[in-house]
């Protein structure tokens, strides 16, 4: 079978096309199932991505042992018809067929005054948004809600590969992020030199008492915020020296923003503006921003 996993059960609900994939994956849908199915155990396959990259569709496997020369050749026959790469994650090795490498990029649509975007690279094993237009939409927001203007000083927390932060130095502002993951750090730094911008990325555990000492002594008008779905719980407790104009926070979960909104406000700021995003289409999950400025 290859479809979802049906609601708070371990069962596959089989579909055969997927309303909200971009279409260019929802074609690839059948000739998966067909080529799965050739394989010496279709049994093997536990997990299916899709992802939409600059360069190419990427079809990523998650399999529960090593592939068969003949597998091999199934799935680089499969990415050569199809004009995808393909990744296939095995046990204690990676598989790439096609024209994948393990490195994939996406576009930033440039922002107001600019003649390009940005081209930003991750790996396939890498958290980034999951839908291309709404993240553009957000990211262009945050941006203008932010007012980010040459000087800013911008502090960037849970910054990820930079998808908030090289936008804002773009703009002229000067930006540091800080991220727990040193694998996103580093690719946030990469992302910098690839789109020749002035940026600095620190890797922090933003959840400890301790974390401001990361930026010790620096000051910082304005600041990002993009937790993970737990939010940032007594983010308040280090930012106590920081005299903010202007912080957006940018979460998948509005339970967990609300309790953060109630520190944040401690530091003399108040809720402005809010708004939703349909980052994903057809389900109960949303992104929130929110706009506080000094009061």
């Amino acid at each position: 079978l290859l479809g979802f996993r049906q609601a708070g059960h371990r069962h596959i609900v089989p579909v055969a096309h997927c309303l909200v994939l971009a279409p260019s994956l929802d074609q690839l849908l059948a000739p998966i199932r067909k080529t799965i199915l050739a394989t010496a155990d279709p049994a093997i396959y536990g997990h299916v991505e899709l992802l939409q990259t600059q360069q190419q569709p990427l079809v990523v496997l998650q399999v529960q042992q090593s592939l068969t020369p003949m597998d091999k050749t199934l799935w680089q026959t499969f990415a050569v018809q199809q004009k995808v790469g393909v990744e296939v994650r095995q046990p204690d090795d990676i598989s790439f067929f096609g024209e994948a490498d393990g490195v994939c990029y996406y576009q930033l649509p440039a922002l107001a005054g600019q003649s390009e975007g940005l081209k930003i690279g991750f790996s396939s094993q890498d958290f980034i948004q999951v839908n291309a237009e709404a993240n553009a939409a957000m990211v262009q927001q945050a941006m203008t809600w932010l007012d980010v203007q040459p000087g800013d000083k911008i502090l960037d927390l849970f910054c990820g590969a930079g998808n908030f932060s090289l936008p804002a130095a773009s703009l002229g502002a000067e930006v540091l992020g800080v991220e727990g993951d040193a694998t996103m750090v580093k690719r946030a730094s990469e992302n910098a030199t690839r789109n020749g911008l002035k940026a600095a990325f620190k890797q922090a555990d933003l959840f400890a008492a301790d974390a401001s000492k990361h930026w010790r002594g620096e000051q910082f008008n304005k600041l990002l915020l993009d937790p993970p779905r737990a939010g940032a719980k007594d983010i308040d407790k280090i930012l106590r020296e920081q005299k903010l104009e202007k912080l957006v926070y940018i979460s998948c979960n509005p339970a967990s923003m609300a309790r953060d909104l109630k520190g944040l406000q401690k530091l003399g700021l108040r809720v402005v503006k809010a708004g939703c995003i349909d980052m994903f289409p057809h389900t109960p999950h949303l992104e929130v921003m929110t706009l506080l400025e000094r009061v």
